[in-house]
């Protein structure tokens, strides 16, 4: 039995032993984990339950003793419980924080984690796809029944106190400068169109109309996309100030190049200026919008009507 639990500060809660399942004869390589309402007082487990945030990803190499995830208990907000790793090896995700729509909370006997001592190149390929989740969003028009397909959590990044939860459904991109201008990319579909959304904070930068955000795929080719409608303020963060948003419409060529090609640059032309601002995508990011691509082409083939 494991001691999973431990106190991050003097509470009144006073964890126990957790549920454990181990592997049967067939997954001896893994270590299942459950959440048990027996680590829980009596007095607090009909309080809702969830995870507040993930400290590594599906796929990380976690050491026994390294800090895991943190649960948080309805009404106790302040005193969160600290989940810890007893045994070394791949850690794989199976219970993710809440998001909007999805509140996502724990229930007793669920399994959170795994943790595999070794795996081979398929298991490897399976906890990237985890690490890099999409997570879509889609609304439907209740008059003209019209769906717009949007994103909760895009390349695994979900909503966490650090950040602007208007944020998460897209791409970071950081130029290389001094300053670290950033960008914020993702696909939508609406009105039965595709567009490229663009996000910025306002301090960095500021987009106006006949502005242009370049991309740079590895077999050389290029997507030019033109600002041509006033970007306009979408929320606030409490480090970058004003985030603003402006979109473009995507042909089905530059969807396919999205899909099929390698991104590899960005850059930023502005349309009063000569000033520009540009970055590259490691291959971590360059997996993940390619993987964005390819399951957002799948949504609409399927979700939207005459597409």
């Amino acid at each position: 039995m494991f001691n999973l639990f431990k106190k991050k500060m003097q509470t009144a809660l006073t964890p126990s032993k957790p549920t454990l399942e181990t592997a049967n004869e067939e997954h001896d390589n893994t270590t299942n984990f459950k959440f048990g309402l027996d680590v829980i007082p009596q007095e607090y487990r009909h309080h809702k339950m969830w995870v507040k945030h993930w400290s590594k990803s599906s796929g990380d190499y976690v050491k026994a003793g390294e800090t895991l995830c943190e649960f948080e208990i309805e009404k106790l907000w302040t005193k969160p419980i600290i989940l810890y790793a007893t045994v070394s090896g791949y850690l794989e995700i199976h219970k993710q924080s809440p998001t909007e729509n999805n509140l996502n909370y724990l229930q007793d006997k669920e399994k959170i984690f795994s943790i595999h001592r070794e795996i081979d190149d398929q298991k490897a390929q399976e906890l990237k796809d985890k690490r890099f989740e999409n997570v879509p969003f889609i609304l439907t028009d209740q008059f003209t029944g019209i769906k717009e397909i949007k994103w909760e959590v895009v390349a695994g990044r979900r909503p966490d106190k650090w950040y602007d939860r208007g944020t998460f459904d897209s791409f970071m991109f950081l130029a290389g400068n001094i300053n670290n201008d950033t960008l914020f990319f993702t696909i939508n579909c609406t009105d039965n169109k595709d567009y490229a959304v663009f996000k910025y904070p306002t301090k960095d930068y500021k987009l106006t109309i006949g502005s242009a955000i370049s991309f740079l795929f590895s077999n050389g080719e290029i997507i030019k996309l033109e600002i041509s409608s006033k970007p306009y303020k979408y929320s606030e963060h409490y480090a970058w100030g004003h985030i603003f948003e402006t979109k473009v419409q995507l042909t089905t060529s530059e969807l396919e190049t999205l899909k099929n090609q390698v991104f590899t640059q960005w850059q930023i032309e502005f349309a009063k200026s000569d000033k520009k601002v540009s970055g590259q995508l490691d291959s971590d990011a360059q997996y993940a919008v390619r993987k964005l691509v390819k399951e957002y082409f799948d949504l609409v083939q399927n979700q939207i009507d005459n597409y």
